[in-house]
């Protein structure tokens, strides 16, 4: 080998020597005895949330159960108001009467809707 390639390596195993004494092991510092914890236990959760006046969920009217002649209608997917009411043999407003507080414009498949039983 040369010369100089010789203390090139005699120089970089100094080196590398040198760096890995720096990295012998210390011991973990102690850290300060620290105060144990006490645990609070929190309040049940209430099975329904209490009501906001400002809730903007808009949430379905509840409705009532139907006298003896009339039936609750689950609406299917296509359904109009109008649909309905000649399935059933009345009129759009009869319809719309016995259902006060529908959106016809907004029928949801599943949404109950009254109707007059031909029972």
């Amino acid at each position: 080998m040369h010369a100089t390639f010789q203390s090139f390596l005699l120089t970089l195993s100094l080196a590398a020597g040198a760096a890995l004494a720096g990295c012998a092991s210390t011991p973990p510092e102690k850290k300060p005895d620290l105060p144990p914890v006490t645990m609070t236990p929190l309040p049940p959760l209430s099975p329904t949330p209490p009501a906001v006046a400002d809730d903007p969920v808009v949430r379905p009217a509840v409705t009532p159960p139907p006298a003896a002649s009339e039936a609750l209608y689950h609406v299917l997917a296509g359904d109009t108001g109008f649909k309905i009411a000649r399935k059933y043999h009345l009129s759009l407003s009869d319809l719309q009467a016995l259902n006060p507080g529908v959106r016809w414009d907004r029928l949801r498949v599943g949404q109950l809707v009254r109707i007059r039983s031909e029972r």
